[in-house]
């Protein structure tokens, strides 16, 4: 039997976030006498799943931050893992615009899968003259070098691919309706216990990472405003990031901090999403986000922003956009009817993420036929 084929990811980090639990995801379910995954990132301290991605057969290489500085030094690491560390069957970047410069070292080096991939609606980055050339000639450069366009959402593969790009494709970020539990009688109080959550609180999660992009800000404003309405109203936090610190504070500041827990990163939050009683994303920007989708596989009510897309909604009734201009309370009136709904059955759940494109076993097939293409192996 041949060695399976190595296709190496390219990540800022094997921390959790979308693109990596996306990667982690495909992994995990990918068959690997066919296919191995790599990755090279440019961050030094040690990720959520470094340690799983290793178990699972995957080398780690590091690279340094690609900076005006060291993008030469990046380029040349980069090129020496490709010929030294391979051969690799493809190369797939998760890096936004600057693709660009690893998909032409790529190309150059003879693989022959290069896969440019868009997670996001915005890159966080003002909008200057020099971004704006940036991104232009990046885009060319992704172009020309990459032989697959893929984006989570049709918005994110206009992001950066533009809005005439025939060749890009919408890959959901799919995932495994195994992970969530069943709906049997008694589990959710089970959950809810562990949480610390007493009969008659209202639990209201949050997951993303510490970031602008997440405004955990106007969460915590939005949670403020909720406890005005429901008194019992407990807030959790899952996720890690800069602005953690900042976050605490502004509990501590608005006198919130009693009823808001932080839990950091967690290998299990598909099955503890069922705890809660609603959802809360009030994002500046999204590309598709997988908590989003998870939640709604939980069964949760979800109350987020419109920046948010719509292909993000698994048609179960429990996704609600509202503009960020509408004021906390309205958000958090939102919250209280969202929760009222009643939840729809796990096979009905099941039922629309494999109808929407989000299920894993669906998604799976595409992955290997992007990675192996028509070859039999």
């Amino acid at each position: 039997m041949p060695d399976p084929v190595r296709v190496l990811h390219l990540l800022a980090s094997l921390q959790a976030g979308g693109a990596e639990a996306l990667v982690m995801n495909v992994f995990r379910r990918i068959d690997r006498t066919q296919v191995i995954f790599d990755a090279a990132l440019y961050t030094t301290g040690p990720g959520f799943y470094d340690d799983e991605f290793q178990r699972l057969g995957g080398r780690i290489f590091r690279l340094p931050y690609p900076d005006r500085r060291t993008v030469f030094r990046y380029g040349y690491d980069l090129h020496r893992i490709l010929t030294d560390e391979g051969p690799f069957a493809a190369v797939h970047s998760h890096l936004q615009s600057f693709s660009g410069l690893p998909l032409l070292l790529a190309r150059v080096s003879g693989v022959s899968v290069r896969v440019a991939h868009s997670h996001n609606t915005n890159d966080g980055n003002p909008v200057a003259p020099r971004r704006r050339w940036y991104r232009r000639v990046m885009r060319g450069v992704i172009h020309a070098s990459a032989t697959h366009l893929v984006g989570c959402s049709a918005p994110a593969c206009v992001e950066l691919f533009g809005e005439r790009c025939a060749r890009a494709e919408v890959f959901r970020n799919a995932i495994d309706p195994d992970n969530f539990p069943s709906d049997e009688d008694g589990a959710r109080d089970s959950l809810r216990a562990t949480l610390g959550l007493c009969k008659g609180d209202f639990g209201l999660v949050h997951v993303g990472k510490f970031e602008l992009q997440k405004n955990h800000a106007r969460v915590i404003d939005i949670f403020g405003e909720l406890t005005m309405i429901v008194p019992q109203a407990r807030l959790f936090l899952v996720g890690a990031g800069p602005l953690r610190l900042e976050i605490e504070e502004r509990c501590r500041a608005l006198g919130l901090n009693e009823r808001v827990t932080f839990l950091g990163l967690r290998n299990d939050v598909p099955r503890m999403l069922r705890a809660y009683d609603a959802f809360v994303f009030p994002s500046w920007y999204e590309g598709l986000p997988l908590g989003v989708v998870e939640a709604q596989m939980a069964g949760l009510p979800c109350i987020v922003s419109e920046a948010v897309p719509q292909e993000a909604d698994l048609g179960l009734g429990l996704l609600r956009r509202l503009n960020l201009a509408a004021d906390n309370e309205t958000w958090a009136n939102e919250i209280v009817v969202a929760a009222r709904l009643e939840r729809p059955a796990k096979k009905h759940r099941e039922h629309q993420l494999l109808r929407t494109g989000f299920d894993m076993t669906q998604a799976m097939q595409r992955w290997e036929r992007l990675y192996l293409g028509d070859v039999v192996r």
